[in-house]
C-alpha cells in the first residue's frame, strides 16, 4: 500500500538507495538512505507528500528541471550524514525544499562567479593560514601537495587558479605523478586536486605561502 498523507514521523525507516529510490511508498515521513547507487527519480506520490531524508553516503541526486528540482539547478553529490526534505509535485515530480550539509554548508548554493573552495597553506610547516571548503591539505612529498575538499565537487570539470612563493622561473601545475608537464592527465577528483610546485630548475620544492583556488564543480 502506497504512504498517503500525514505519517507519524517515527520510527525512522531505511530505504536502499536505487535509480528509482520510491521514498513516497515508505511508510514513514523520515527516511535513512543507504547505499552509493545514484538516484534519479524518487517514484510517485501524492502531490503534498513530504519526506525527511538523511544520507548514509556518497551517491549523485541527478538533477532534472521537471522531475527532481534541486538547488542551484544543479546536481547533488551527498556526503554521509546529510539531510534533505523533499516534497512531491504529483506525476513522479519532486522538489528539494531544504538541503543540509552535516558540516553545516547549505548545498549549492554558492554562486558561479564565487570560488567553490580555496586555502592559503605554509607548504614547509604545513599549517593552514585561511579556507573555505578545504577539510585538509596532504604533504605528498617535496613540493607535492593534495587538497581535500569539505564538500565534494558535483564534477570535475572545475577550474584550478594556484600561486606560491615568489623568485624566478617558479611555477605550480595539476600534478599526475610524474614531472612530466607534456602529460594532460591530472588528479583532479571530485573529493581532492593535487599541485606541485617547482623551482626554475624543474626540481620540486616546498614554500611557506601556497594558494590554491577552485571556480566550478557546481
Amino acid at each position: 500500500m502506497r504512504a498517503v498523507g500525514a505519517i507519524d514521523p517515527g520510527p525512522i525507516l531505511t530505504v536502499a538507495s536505487a535509480a528509482t529510490t520510491d521514498i513516497g511508498a515508505a511508510r514513514a515521513n523520515t527516511l535513512s538512505i543507504s547505499g552509493t547507487t545514484g538516484i534519479t527519480s524518487f517514484g510517485t506520490a501524492p502531490a503534498g507528500t513530504t519526506r525527511w531524508l538523511t544520507f548514509q553516503g556518497v551517491l549523485t541526486i541527478t538533477y532534472n528541471a521537471t522531475s527532481m528540482i534541486l538547488p542551484g539547478l544543479a546536481n547533488i553529490t551527498t556526503v554521509g550524514g546529510d539531510t534533505a526534505l523533499f516534497v512531491s509535485l504529483g506525476g513522479g515530480n519532486w522538489r528539494c525544499m531544504d538541503y543540509m550539509r552535516v558540516a553545516a554548508m547549505p548545498a549549492l548554493t554558492i554562486d558561479k562567479g564565487l570560488a567553490t573552495a580555496w586555502v592559503n597553506f605554509n607548504g614547509v610547516t604545513m599549517s593552514i593560514k585561511g579556507a573555505h571548503n578545504v577539510a585538509s591539505v596532504t604533504r605528498v612529498s617535496a613540493g607535492v601537495y593534495t587538497i581535500n575538499f569539505v564538500n565534494p565537487m558535483a564534477n570535475a570539470n572545475y577550474a584550478v587558479g594556484y600561486s606560491a612563493g615568489t623568485g624566478n622561473g617558479r611555477w605550480m601545475y595539476l600534478y599526475n605523478g610524474t614531472f612530466n608537464t607534456t602529460d594532460s592527465t591530472s588528479t583532479k577528483t571530485t573529493t581532492s586536486v593535487r599541485v606541485m610546485f617547482a623551482d626554475g630548475g624543474g626540481s620540486a620544492v616546498d614554500n611557506a605561502d601556497i594558494s590554491v583556488i577552485i571556480f566550478g564543480g557546481m
